[in-house]
C-alpha cells in the first residue's frame, strides 16, 4: 500500500540489489525508496514494521499479533479531513505552478512573436520561410 508495489523483486542478497540494500544498508534502501517512489516522507515507525515484515524468514519476522501491537499499527490515524485538506493543498500548488509556467511560455511566445514583426518590418528582404519556421519552433 504504501509503495505501491514490492520493495524487492526476491529475497536474494546477490541477485537483487534492492534487497542487499534492505539486509546489509537499509539506510540506502529507505532513501531508495523516497526517491524513486516519489513519497515524501516514512515515519520511523512505518520503516520499522515494514523491516520487520519484510524479513522473509517466517521464524524471525513478525507474526500477525506482534504486527497489530507494533506502535505504528496502533498509532495516531489521520482524520479524514485532514487528509482532503493536505490534497487539495497540493493539488493548489501543482494549479500554480502550472499557470505560472503557462504564463512564462506565453510572454516568451509574445516576446517572439514580436521579435519576428520588427525583423520582417525592417528587414525587406525577409524569407518568408525563416519567418515560418520560427514560429513553429516557438508554438
Amino acid at each position: 500500500m504504501v509503495f505501491k508495489k514490492l520493495p524487492f523483486s526476491k529475497p536474494d542478497i546477490q541477485g537483487d540489489t534492492k534487497y542487499r540494500w534492505f539486509v546489509k544498508e537499509p539506510t540506502k534502501f529507505w532513501k531508495h525508496q523516497l526517491t524513486t517512489r516519489k513519497i515524501k516522507i516514512i515515519s520511523e515507525e512505518l520503516k520499522d514494521i515494514l523491516t520487520l515484515m519484510l524479513i522473509p524468514d517466517p521464524s524471525t519476522g513478525l507474526n500477525i499479533r506482534q504486527i497489530q501491537s507494533h506502535s505504528w499499527f496502533n498509532g495516531e490515524i489521520v482524520p479524514l479531513e485532514e487528509i482532503n485538506m493536505r490534497l487539495i493543498h497540493e493539488q493548489e500548488a501543482r494549479r500554480k505552478v502550472l499557470n505560472e509556467e503557462k504564463q512564462r511560455k506565453e510572454e516568451i511566445q509574445e516576446f517572439i512573436r514580436k521579435q519576428i514583426f520588427s525583423y520582417t518590418k525592417f528587414n525587406p528582404r525577409f524569407n518568408i520561410f525563416e519567418v515560418y519556421y520560427l514560429l513553429i519552433i516557438f508554438n
